[in-house]
């Protein structure tokens, strides 16, 4: 799992088995807001089948 905003340059972030603790370490200069973790693949039980 990798790190990734608006600023971000690539892949170079790794927080694979750490992503709570890189949440808690950042502090946004403009204060804290709330974040949302985008699954990039889909889980198995979401993909509808088209006829």
């Amino acid at each position: 799992m990798y790190w990734l905003d608006q600023y971000s340059k690539g892949f170079t972030k790794n927080v694979t088995g750490k992503l709570d603790a890189a949440v808690r370490q950042y502090e946004p200069g403009y204060g804290f807001a709330d974040c949302k973790v985008w699954a990039l693949l889909p889980a198995p039980d979401a993909v509808v089948p088209i006829p």
